[in-house]
């Protein structure tokens, strides 16, 4: 009874067809429309109504404009809808308040739901809009901090474009700042925040004598193993590998008498090539890859080691995969 047949006000019809007029300054925009009926692609006759559709580069996409206070039932409904139907949603606020005491359940869930980002749209961003011919708005989102040991947040604000948004096509939202990876990270720091000192032994373990060096390498397997993670104090090739993603990432030769990154890896395709899958991961992560190819073009060492080592489908160790993942998180194993 509250939404049928309910006239918009002045204000959601003005941001409507703001939208709309924005967004087809854009030549990657097409088939932008406004209060078309949005039919899915299931079997079932279900539909929707969305403030504005269109596609974006081929990428279906509703933006829907957020005033009145909606049931959180209709909200849940409508994303998981578009979602269904691979379509992404941007929801838009006239105003926002960082205030979270004062905001509504409504705003709670969306922002929730996108990755603790708030989008708006508000006569700034409608002059910045109009002054440059390109469609802008405002994103509130909370970010991280570390303060007296404990992950801590704040809001921030910034005008953005659509130019700056992340796309989740696991989840059909699209972020501006993605608040629960930045998140994650702040807290496995706290959680692990022995790696770095772990990683000061990996790198300067030359400068231990032997018995010292592998006592503290058991006592960081230890630390590892309250954390559910392997790490093997005794395994020479394991922390060798280590060391050579080190080197990449650091430009170092930590434990290695190669003079350049061609000889590092025709060493590790050699003699560790039950790691050279992680190994050739690291090379593309850290921007590697293409100088071992250059430097490889006179002798190809590197080329047919790496053909023969793929051709011969060889075993790759992965017991260690999760230590992997919270020493080098950015290699995405």
């Amino acid at each position: 009874m509250k939404y049928n047949g309910v006239k918009e006000s002045p204000l959601h019809k003005k941001l409507k067809y703001f939208i709309t007029d924005s967004i087809k300054l854009d030549n990657r925009f097409s088939n932008v429309k406004t209060d078309e009926v949005y039919k899915g692609n299931g079997l079932l006759k279900e539909w929707k109504k969305p403030d504005v559709s269109g596609k974006f580069n081929n990428t279906d996409i509703v933006f829907e404009i957020q005033l009145s206070t909606t049931f959180l039932s209709v909200i849940v409904k409508r994303e998981e809808y578009y979602k269904k139907n691979n379509t992404f949603i941007m929801w838009f606020f006239n105003q926002f308040s960082t205030d979270e005491d004062s905001q509504r359940f409504t705003e709670k869930d969306i922002i929730y739901s996108n990755n603790n980002n708030a989008f708006i749209i508000n006569n700034e961003t409608i002059s910045i809009t109009n002054a440059n011919n390109k469609f802008i708005f405002g994103c509130y989102y909370i970010e991280p901090y570390l303060e007296n040991n404990c992950v801590k947040r704040k809001w921030q604000y910034k005008t953005v474009s659509i130019d700056e948004l992340k796309w989740d096509y696991e989840n059909y939202k699209v972020y501006y700042y993605d608040s629960e990876g930045e998140t994650k990270k702040l807290k496995n720091k706290l959680e692990y925040s022995f790696i770095e000192e772990f990683k000061t032994l990996i790198i300067n373990e030359d400068n231990f004598e032997w018995k010292e060096r592998y006592r503290l390498y058991q006592l960081y397997e230890h630390k590892f193993a309250q954390k559910g993670i392997l790490f093997e104090a005794s395994s020479t090739a394991l922390k060798k590998i280590i060391q050579a993603i080190l080197c990449l990432k650091l430009n170092d030769k930590i434990g290695y008498e190669n003079d350049n990154v061609l000889g590092l890896s025709n060493t590790i395709l050699e003699y560790r090539k039950e790691y050279y899958g992680i190994y050739i991961k690291a090379l593309k992560c850290y921007n590697k890859y293409n100088d071992v190819l250059q430097r490889d073009e006179k002798k190809g060492i590197f080329k047919k080691k790496l053909s023969k080592l793929q051709s011969e489908k060889v075993e790759q160790e992965t017991r260690y995969n999760k230590l992997f993942q919270i020493l080098f998180p950015e290699l995405i194993i």
